[in-house]
Formats: C-alpha cells, structure tokens, sequence
C-alpha cells in the first residue's frame, strides 16, 4: 500500500509516524527546524520568490535533497520542482487552495495513495488557521470518496462532529448550558485575577517609587 503522512506544525506532530519507513512523509516550509530532515522525502513550500528569497530559508532549501515542490523551479535550488497547479486544476475541476495542505493533499490524491496521515495539522475552529480549514476538509472529503483512508491522531480538531443535526438536540442543550455555566465562571474568575494583577502591581509601583526615593535603585 502507498502511505503517505502530510505533516504541519500544530502539537499533534509529536505523534506523528516519523520512525515508520513505511509510511512516506511530506514536509512544508521551514519544518527542517522541528523534524529530521532525513526523513523527509519530498517538500513544500508554496509561497512567492519575493516572500522567501531574503530569509534563511532559501539558504536551507538549496542543500535539502528531496524534491521541494515550488511555484516555479529555481536553479539555485537544484532539487525545486515546479507544482503542477494546471494539472492539478484540470484534474479536479477546483482551485480550491487555502494553504499548502491542500496542494499536498491535492497531489497526494492524484498519486493515488492508499493510506494519508495528518499530523501537525489541526485548523482548530478558535486558531488563526480557521479560514484554511474549509478547503482541507474538501479534499479530506474528496479523499475519502475516492476510497483513501484518512488517519488522523486522536486529539484532532479535524472530521470532529460533536452532535449530529437533528438527532443530538437534546444532547446538544445540554452541553450548551453547562458550557456557557462554565464560560461565565471563567470570566469572573479572569475579572477577579485582572484586579488583582493591577492591585499588586499597584503595589510594586509604590514600592519602586519609594525606593528611587530614597537613591535606591528598585
């Protein structure tokens, strides 16, 4: 079976496959800080020239190895490889591409894989990633239609329904009282730890005042 593992920068990365030599995994922009380059067979990054040809990575990437799919080849870096986005395009019919996930999985559907992990990949609802996960989750979706099997590790964000429509509203009341029970709580447990923040720092600025006062340095 082909198996791949795409893998991002979220904390499910600590879980992810990377001593099974029988799983391939895939790698994007500057990750050679956080995971063994030598596992990596193939990379990604996505972005324009401009945006990375004055950073360190364009240093990195000239001595990775692996093929390094890019918008364009670039000499200077002898393994970049030209993404194929017009193929890919006519292949499914979509440019459906919010970030590099979707380039990856895009390729790894149309490379036919049997098997593809996701690690390091959560586009959680309450994170900066939220707009990017409605085209992932398409071609998760498109994945599995076409039969691939999808892994994902158990604490992800990902495929999570928490009440099926229609069925769960019961359940679904429930836990939107006691949610918001708790909510309220918190707040007034951070309103309280916010006046005691600025109490003692109240506190400690009157002490650093009489100290300076007094010709001694706080």
């Amino acid at each position: 079976m082909k198996k791949v593992c795409l893998l991002g920068t979220s904390p499910t990365l600590s879980e992810a496959p990377l001593d099974d030599d029988t799983i391939e995994k895939w790698a994007l922009n500057n990750m050679y800080n956080v995971v063994p380059v030598e596992k990596i067979s193939r990379w990604f990054q996505i972005h324009s020239e401009e945006s990375v040809r004055d950073v360190p990575d364009w240093e990195k990437y000239k001595g990775i190895t692996v093929p390094i799919y890019m918008q364009e080849h670039y000499d200077e870096i002898p393994t970049s490889i030209k993404y194929p986005l017009d193929e890919m395009t006519k292949l499914f019919g979509y440019k459906l591409f919010r970030s590099t996930l979707d380039f990856m999985m895009a390729l790894a559907i149309a490379e036919e894989y049997d098997v593809i992990y996701l690690y390091g990949v959560d586009m959680a609802n309450n994170t900066e990633y939220a707009y990017q996960r409605p085209t992932l989750m398409y071609w998760i979706g498109r994945a599995i239609g076409m039969g691939i099997k999808i892994i994902l590790p158990d604490n992800c964000d990902l495929l999570k329904n928490y009440f099926v429509y229609g069925y769960d509203d019961e359940k679904k009341t429930d836990f939107e009282i006691k949610a918001k029970a708790r909510m309220a709580a918190l707040t007034s447990q951070g309103r309280q730890a916010e006046k005691d923040y600025y109490l003692t720092k109240g506190a400690i600025d009157t002490f650093e005042y009489i100290l300076r006062d007094i010709g001694v340095t706080p």
